[in-house]
């Protein structure tokens, strides 16, 4: 399905294209998000009531943000995105850690069974993990990418 995009929303998009770098990951899966939606690659579109639930959601959740988890965690915010086959929800996560850091993708890999495990094990969550993907992406205090979680219902047992 092809839609009509407006010349500003074109416009933004290639500014977004001008200033992105692979560096910010961030900005480059948001420009893929909107290239779907303003240039008809989704087939998941806001038509589609599963998708409609994510941006309602991720609006709620919005309302709150940021919002402090613990000490080191603050949630930042929440997205929708959806490609052909999938919806998937954003969680977007900073984490003010101590020290200069080098904290990256293989230290959020042992935060992987604690993020996973009530996606797993509560039935609420694993409704929905059975209608959409999650991911969990974290910046540190300065918002610098530090790396993702990305969760499917092919991930629990």
């Amino acid at each position: 399905m092809k839609r009509n995009c407006t010349p500003a929303a074109m416009f933004i998009f290639a500014l977004g294209l001008m200033i992105a770098s692979p560096a910010n990951a961030e900005l480059w899966e948001r420009l893929k998000g909107a290239a779907s939606v303003l240039f008809g690659e989704s087939k998941k579109d806001e038509g589609d009531p599963l998708f409609k639930e994510c941006l309602k959601t991720a609006a709620d959740l919005n309302k709150n943000a940021p919002l402090p988890i613990d000490k080191v965690t603050t949630f930042k915010g929440a997205l929708c995105f959806s490609d052909a086959n999938s919806v998937t929800m954003q969680y977007q996560i900073n984490l003010s850690l101590p020290g200069t850091g080098s904290f990256g993708q293989s230290d959020l890999e042992i935060l992987r069974p604690i993020v996973l495990n009530p996606w797993c094990s509560n039935p609420e969550q694993r409704h929905a993990l059975n209608l959409m993907n999650i991911e969990y992406k974290y910046f540190d205090s300065k918002n610098n990418y530090i790396g993702a979680i990305n969760i499917t219902s092919s991930d629990c047992p």
